[in-house]
């Protein structure tokens, strides 16, 4: 397994003192239950969960892909993953579009956009964006990165860079005379 080596190994040297909180086992296997059959919940995305799939530092802040987002997504029976694309369907506009037993939705931003991995790729599956700007049902989705470990290791990279450039915006304000700071 380990196909998270590189992500969470960056993230660990990044943010020494995140708070990290780890699914239970049952909670992963709980979260599997929810998938049709056959499928299984990639192990890349495993990995994750029993790492840190309730908190993760700040890695869920902007894009929430954690446990308890994509509980929600398959509770739901991903409503709003159908809403966001039933306008763009060739379908009956009273009816939801059908999804395909094989999409796996791990976060859903504002009825606007939305990313998903397909369960049929194997234990480290490409991760694809649907944005309603591409004007489209699924069809219109783009891979956005080829695994789900490339897609957490910029995740990583992003948040990385975005409080390396907060913590230096902050250090800058802070050494001007005219603005007090407390640290």
């Amino acid at each position: 397994m380990n196909y998270l080596t590189t992500a969470l190994h960056h993230f660990d040297r990044a943010f020494p003192n995140a708070e990290v909180v780890p699914c239970k086992p049952a909670e992963i296997d709980r979260l599997e239950a929810l998938l049709p059959e056959p499928y299984r919940l990639p192990a890349a995305y495993c990995e994750l969960l029993a790492y840190g799939g309730h908190k993760l530092g700040n890695l869920f802040r902007h894009l929430d892909f954690s446990y308890r987002q994509v509980k929600f997504l398959l509770e739901t029976g991903y409503g709003d993953i159908r809403s966001c694309i039933a306008g763009w369907e060739d379908e009956d506009e009273d009816e939801d579009p059908e999804l395909p037993d094989n999409l796996f939705v791990i976060n859903e931003w504002l009825g606007s956009s939305f990313t998903f991995m397909r369960l049929d790729e194997g234990d480290d599956p490409s991760v694809y964006l649907w944005s309603e700007e591409n004007e489209g049902g699924l069809e219109v989705a783009t891979a956005q990165y080829d695994r789900f470990s490339d897609f957490l290791t910029a995740r990583v990279g992003k948040l990385a860079a975005q409080e390396a450039g907060l913590h230096g915006f902050a250090t800058r304000i802070c050494q001007r005379p005219e603005v007090p700071c407390d640290g």
